[in-house]
């Protein structure tokens, strides 16, 4: 049964590839089909052969033929593409990857994903190396409605989200900002001094004007 619904998956045409041949844009589809879950990728072949060649040296990756380019990839992304449902991390075993021109297409079946999950978090670091890069994460349940939900390092390429009998809706903290949190607290360090300062001067000020 499984293996009906992989060879199914895998050789349906994909659609809702808006935006795919945008370079900083990469969409994670997240399906369920009533008899199991399964998600598809598409990513622009601009970013996959970016990445690659930040992961291989040049000359071994012209050297390297179709088939180890994959599994090349496919590691890259199993290894960044972190999805955990209900407390479960969700394993990614079961897919298959397609090469074109301009864009590169991943599906994987997602067996250990219930029929009702409640809760879900998503952290996808996926060419974080690349400025203003956005992870567009979507769910689709039946209908015509998507819900999406975009990753980035404003919130650190992660979601948390709980499904609701209105819908899916993110459950997210306010990113944490290091920088931002480093700077206020020497910004204020720097007030304080200032301020003591000040009241040293007037103290001082003060007591010389009596003598």
């Amino acid at each position: 049964m499984t293996r009906l619904f992989l060879v199914v998956v895998l050789s349906g045409a994909i659609a809702f590839q808006t935006m795919a041949h945008n370079a900083k844009i990469a969409t994670y589809t997240l399906r369920d089909t009533g008899a199991g879950w399964f998600i598809e990728m598409n990513f622009a072949q601009a970013a996959v052969d970016a990445q690659m060649l930040k992961m291989h040296d040049k000359e071994v990756l012209s050297k390297m033929n179709k088939d180890d380019y994959k599994k090349s990839f496919l590691k890259y992304l199993t290894e960044n593409i972190h999805l955990r449902v209900d407390g479960k991390k969700i394993k990614f075993v079961s897919g298959g990857i397609l090469l074109g021109s301009h864009q590169t297409d991943v599906k994987y079946i997602l067996p250990e994903i219930s029929g009702h999950p409640q809760n879900m978090s998503v952290y996808l670091p996926m060419f974080e190396h690349i400025y203003n890069q956005t992870n567009l994460f979507r769910i689709y349940r039946g209908g015509d409605k998507f819900s999406k939900f975009f990753l980035s390092t404003d919130n650190d390429f992660s979601a948390n989200l709980k499904f609701t009998g209105q819908g899916i809706i993110s459950v997210n903290k306010a990113p944490s900002n290091n920088l931002a949190l480093i700077s206020g607290v020497v910004v204020l360090l720097f007030l304080v001094l200032v301020a003591v300062v000040l009241i040293k001067n007037r103290l001082k000020n003060a007591q010389l004007g009596k003598a």
